[in-house]
């Protein structure tokens, strides 16, 4: 498991140091997985093995688009499930992903904020 001041350097590299857009890109994740995770919830409770795979792959460009590579791993583990139709599993995991991609937001967050101008 790689640090957090590891990761908050890969976000900044996927924004070109842009903290900003970072900033903007955080504020935006968590609705955005909500939303994948309604998606994918609906696609679970009516057996749609292509819907759930389609909204894993979304979630795991969106989180590989900020820097949370090892986050878009388990999404790329989710959308496997959902192709095979081992949709319990598949849930179990997604809401493990929600939790943890909160908890990332919330630590690179932290880091953010402490972060020297001019960093």
């Amino acid at each position: 498991m790689e640090t957090t001041r590891t990761l908050l350097h890969r976000c900044l590299t996927q924004v070109e140091g842009d903290t900003g857009l970072l900033e903007e890109l955080l504020d935006m994740l968590p609705s955005c997985l909500e939303d994948l995770m309604a998606s994918f919830r609906k696609a679970v409770v009516d057996h749609d093995a292509t819907a759930a795979h389609e909204a894993a792959h979304s979630v795991k460009g969106m989180l590989a688009n900020v820097g949370f590579f090892e986050l878009a791993e388990l999404a790329y583990e989710i959308e496997q499930l959902s192709k095979a139709s081992r949709f319990s599993v598949a849930l179990e995991r997604m809401e493990e992903l929600a939790e943890k991609t909160n908890a990332t937001v919330t630590e690179v967050r932290k880091l953010l904020e402490n972060m020297p101008c001019g960093c």
